[in-house]
């Protein structure tokens, strides 16, 4: 979630967010992360309980301990403080903008909203990993091929509208894909 943060800030034309020393994050970071993997060893964070066998197959029923929600609220604070640079961006940027912000926005909305379910729900297995993987798959969806090229062909529209040189758009196949007024 850290790399969320550094990327909406790098996406965004931000310097390191809000947090004022980023090394005091990733320290925190760092022992949020090996207390999770001792937490294998030993779980005072999270743990694993038989609950019944149904037709031979055992189910399992997850017991939260109290340092799991703090891991949960340190890891939400960088959703909602990477949400909130996106929601300030898309609100001061132009309309032509403005919608490349939203349907990131939204996306990581969905994730992290997905997410929350199935932690409550109380699966044996995390399957966020997953739901975190295809929502990295829409956003490079929409950032990188989406929503630029559609930016990219109403820009070039509306500059070239009222331009008085003439003006003709080819594509790679020799096809005269935009011709401004003064080419008409």
């Amino acid at each position: 979630l850290f790399y969320l943060l550094l990327f909406v800030s790098k996406y965004c034309n931000k310097d390191f967010v809000k947090y004022p020393r980023e090394w005091l994050i990733k320290a925190i970071i760092l022992v949020d992360t090996l207390l999770l993997i001792a937490n294998v060893f030993k779980p005072f964070m999270f743990d694993l309980e038989k609950s019944q066998v149904v037709y031979g197959t055992i189910r399992y029923v997850v017991q939260f301990k109290p340092l799991l929600y703090v891991h949960y609220a340190f890891a939400y604070l960088l959703v909602i403080n990477a949400l909130e640079v996106l929601c300030r961006k898309a609100k001061n940027t132009n309309n032509l903008n403005r919608k490349k912000y939203w349907g990131l926005i939204v996306i990581i909305f969905v994730v992290v909203v997905a997410n929350v379910v199935i932690t409550l729900q109380g699966f044996a297995i995390d399957i966020s990993v997953f739901v975190y993987s295809i929502g990295a798959v829409f956003v490079y969806y929409g950032v990188m091929r989406f929503i630029p090229q559609k930016l990219l062909d109403r820009s070039l529209r509306y500059v070239s509208l009222d331009m008085k040189d003439y003006m003709l758009i080819f594509d790679p196949e020799d096809e005269c894909v935009h011709a401004n007024n003064s080419a008409k």
